[in-house]
C-alpha cells in the first residue's frame, strides 16, 4: 500500500540500513549442500517441543542445545567453512521465521560499525512488524540517531521497543 511504502521510505532515510540483498544473492549463487544436521539443530532450537530430532549431529553442536533452551543460537567456525552461506540459505528458505539478518563483511567499514548494524536490524524488523514500524516512526529522537553510541542505539531502537510492541515470541 502507499502508506506502507511511505513509512518504509521514511524509515529508510532515517535509519540508513546496510543492504544485504546482494551479499545474500552472492552466497546463494555458490550453492549450498549438506549440513542437514545444522538445519535440524536450528529447528530444534527454534521449536524445542517439535518432533524433529537431530540426526547424527557432529560434535560441533553444543550438548546444551539439546538439553537447555536458549534465546541464542551461535554458529562459530573458521573462515570459509560456510557460516555465511548457511545463514543466507536459512534466510532465503525460512523467510517465514527469519525476520532480520545482517551479513557483516570485514572489509567494509559500514559493516563493522555497530551503529549501522543496529539500525539495519531495526529497519528489517520494521518491514515485517507493523506495530514496531509505527512505534519507530513516533520515537521522539528518531531523526537524531547519529548522536547515540551503539549501546544507546541498541536500547533505543531494539531493547526498549521490544518491551512494548514485540512479544517475546
Amino acid at each position: 500500500s502507499r502508506r506502507f511504502a511511505g513509512e518504509i521510505e521514511t524509515l529508510n532515510g532515517l535509519l540508513k540500513p546496510i543492504k544485504s540483498e546482494a551479499r545474500i544473492c552472492q552466497l546463494l549463487s555458490k550453492g549450498f549442500y549438506g549440513r542437514q544436521w545444522l538445519f535440524e539443530a536450528v529447528e530444534k532450537w527454534r521449536n524445542p517441543s517439535s518432533e524433529s530430532r537431530l540426526q547424527a549431529a557432529p560434535d560441533r553442536v553444543n550438548a546444551e542445545l539439546q538439553t537447555r533452551p536458549s534465546r541464542l543460537f551461535w554458529i562459530m567456525g573458521a573462515p570459509g567453512v560456510g557460516k555465511s552461506a548457511f545463514a543466507a540459505q536459512l534466510t532465503h528458505t525460512r523467510g517465514d521465521t527469519v525476520i532480520a539478518a545482517q551479513f557483516c563483511e570485514w572489509d567494509k567499514p559500514d559493516h563493522r560499525d555497530a551503529r549501522r548494524v543496529v539500525r539495519s536490524i531495526a529497519f528489517q524488523l520494521a518491514t515485517r512488524l507493523p506495530d514496531y514500524r509505527k512505534l519507530l516512526l513516533t520515537l521522539p529522537e528518531i531523526a537524531e540517531l547519529d548522536r547515540k553510541d551503539p549501546s544507546e542505539l541498541f536500547d533505543y531502537l531494539l531493547a526498549n521497543p521490544r518491551k512494548t510492541v514485540i512479544s517475546g515470541g
